[in-house]
């Protein structure tokens, strides 16, 4: 029990410096508990919410990685304000494995405050996020219940996490001497080198990175876009940490070299303190540049995506119902004029066409092969006239294409088979058509039926018959909208399962509202975990910065200057320090914007909807970073002015 009063004691005589280790445990506890009590809820509700499930346990894995890097981070600063208590106790006759067991029980209680703090703010927290899911995914059957077994999952991986960090002590009180651990907070500093090929690969890092995200197309190969993304993040990275590491040293270098600069009195002071400063806080400036980015990308993406589900909905499905059937026009019609009146549904705004069935094929080349993955429609110019009511006046050996596909051009011709066609035309919209067929097929547009009959021929499709020359195969298409009581509308689509396949635009509006809010509900948990980081590691840099301008402030007043003049020197090289990372996290943010932007338009969300969201989002960081930034200051002054 000796050592445990010891620990107590010790945790009481850095009771600053233990309490914000605690709350940086409880936070992350809460957030680890928060997302893994999620999951348990929305696991077994509904198909619906299955999705949310899914991504939800993506998020535990994140933010687990998370946790375990950045309680190391937070925990080296405590260890900081305790090296010395450790080499007088070693002086005082205790002997290394009595200090191992005072750190044992240190953390002991550290474990015990963090997971009691962490539990029940989780639970709390776990209620409102319930209720704004359910919102969410309008899906009120959300209830929240407390299960032992997510608790018991995360209590069992922060008691891993906490032995990682006993060791971590362990291996500090065998690898430095009591000498060196008793005198660590008077060691002197030695100015940093200014290493300019690290800075020069830094830039040519984040160089590289922005080229590669303003060239890269998405219709080129989604793959290889995905890909070149990545390395963009991965380069972006390395580059920040190089230039903040090494790259403001060398810069500030420069400038000291520079004597019509440097040898200024504010310029003198201001220019040698922040070199120490970036030598000490380079790493942590990085990490908050690099997880505001982060933040951004994630909710730009996430809430561009949420708030425009009706208007994605509205550009893909063109109409409620979307039923294409084998039926002739006629027959499809006399059958949902029947059903529609037997359930009391007004069918209105209907557009009706016909089309070959899909085709198993992909344009390659100017080719349409059937081995390739993928399928096509084939239309002729009448039934195109349904659409934009005039001709196209095509030929038998020439066709028009519909297609998003950038690499068809007009100069082009294209083989179906032995057939070839010359490209009359290329159209990349089709008014009233529905876009979420546009999204997954090409459609060609010929002449007249013979030309599809010749073209259908060599493809295959679903259920294929036999035809003739002159009878090809046709699928009657009827896009409409229906009025009327959930229920009845029910028993009108159930009918249509026996004439052919529809698209419902609700169930289908719900299913892809359903992915989206479990995509958004992820990002703002990511973006709310990468803010709390930023939040505790700011927090952290003041107290630690706080304690070193203290002995700044009595040096640089014993040599004469003012105590109003010294303020507006730190004031300085705090302003500095604190625009320097939102100021690069925009700039990542404006170069990442092209390949956001591409993404975000596979979604069908135009460039207008996306500047105007990312506009707020950024306004919306730039703020928030400056409250936690004022917030955490106080902690800083409080510091200086003791």
């Amino acid at each position: 029990m000796f050592f445990n009063r010891l620990a107590l004691s010790d945790l009481r005589k850095n009771a600053h410096e233990e309490k914000m280790f605690i709350f940086a445990c409880m936070a992350v506890c809460a957030l680890n508990l928060v997302i893994n009590l999620l999951q348990d809820n929305t696991e077994n509700v509904s198909d619906m919410v299955n999705t949310v499930s899914a991504i939800l346990k993506s998020g535990c894995f994140i933010i687990g990685c998370f946790s375990v890097f950045f309680l190391i981070y937070v925990h080296n600063f405590l260890m900081k304000s305790k090296t010395k208590m450790y080499g007088l106790y070693y002086l005082l006759g205790l002997s290394r494995s009595d200090l191992i067991k005072i750190t044992f029980f240190s953390k002991v209680w550290n474990f015990v405050f963090s997971m009691i703090g962490g539990i029940l703010s989780g639970i709390i927290f776990t209620k409102a996020l319930i209720l704004l899911l359910a919102k969410m995914l309008d899906t009120p059957n959300i209830h929240f219940s407390i299960h032992l077994q997510p608790i018991m999952i995360v209590t069992l991986f922060f008691l891993a996490i906490f032995f990682l960090l006993l060791w971590l002590n362990i291996r500090t009180i065998y690898k430095v001497s009591p000498i060196q651990l008793l005198h660590a907070e008077e060691a002197g500093e030695r100015e940093p080198k200014a290493r300019w090929v690290l800075a020069v690969i830094g830039f040519i890092c984040l160089g590289i990175g922005y080229t590669i995200s303003m060239v890269s197309k998405l219709s080129v190969d989604q793959g290889l876009f995905i890909l070149l993304f990545m390395v963009a993040v991965i380069l972006v990275i390395v580059g920040t940490y190089l230039l903040f590491l090494v790259g403001t040293i060398a810069l500030l270098k420069f400038f000291k070299k520079r004597e019509k600069i440097y040898y200024q009195p504010r310029n003198f002071i201001s220019i040698s303190g922040m070199i120490f400063r970036m030598k000490q806080n380079g790493i942590s400036l990085a990490n908050i540049t690099i997880l505001l980015t982060m933040t951004l990308i994630t909710w730009i993406f996430t809430i561009n995506l949420y708030f425009s589900i009706d208007i994605v909905m509205d550009k893909l499905y063109s109409r409620d119902i979307m039923l294409s059937s084998e039926l002739p026009k006629q027959k499809l019609d006399e059958f949902i004029a029947k059903q529609a009146d037997k359930n009391h549904l007004l069918v209105k705004n209907a557009v009706v066409f016909e089309m070959s069935p899909p085709l198993s094929g992909k344009l390659q080349n100017n080719i349409v092969n059937r081995e390739g993955a993928g399928e096509f429609l084939v239309m002729t110019e009448r039934q195109y006239s349904v659409f934009e009511k005039k001709s196209l006046d095509l030929k038998a050996n020439q066709v028009v294409i519909f297609t998003s596909n950038p690499k068809v051009n007009e100069s082009n011709n294209i083989q179906f088979g032995e057939s070839k066609y010359d490209i009359s035309k290329i159209i990349r919209e089709l008014r009233d058509f529905p876009k979420v067929t546009s999204m997954v097929n090409d459609i060609f547009i010929v002449k007249d039926e013979v030309e599809i009959s010749k073209i259908e021929k060599y493809y295959e499709w679903e259920n294929k018959r036999t035809q003739t020359d002159y009878s090809p195969v046709l699928e009657t298409h009827n896009l409409f909208d229906i009025q009327g009581t959930q229920k009845n509308k029910d028993e009108f689509l159930k009918s249509l399962d026996y004439v052919g396949k529809y698209l419902n635009k609700e169930q289908n509006k719900k299913n892809y509202k359903s992915f989206i809010s479990g995509l958004s509900f992820i990002g703002f948990l990511l973006g709310a975990n990468f803010i709390l980081a930023v939040g505790l590691i700011v927090y952290h840099k003041q107290i630690s910065e706080g304690q070193a301008d203290k002995k700044n402030f009595d040096i640089l007043q014993k040599v004469g200057l003012s105590h109003k003049e010294v303020k507006k020197i730190v004031n300085l090289q705090v302003f500095w320090t604190f625009f320097l990372p939102i100021a690069i996290t925009v700039l990542h943010t404006i170069f990442a914007m092209k390949m956001i932007t591409q993404m975000l338009a596979d979604f069908q969300i135009d460039n207008k909807t996306i500047i105007m969201y990312t506009s707020v989002i950024i306004l919306g960081i730039i703020l928030l970073y400056y409250i936690v930034y004022k917030i955490t200051s106080k902690a800083y002054y409080q510091q200086v002015e003791r």
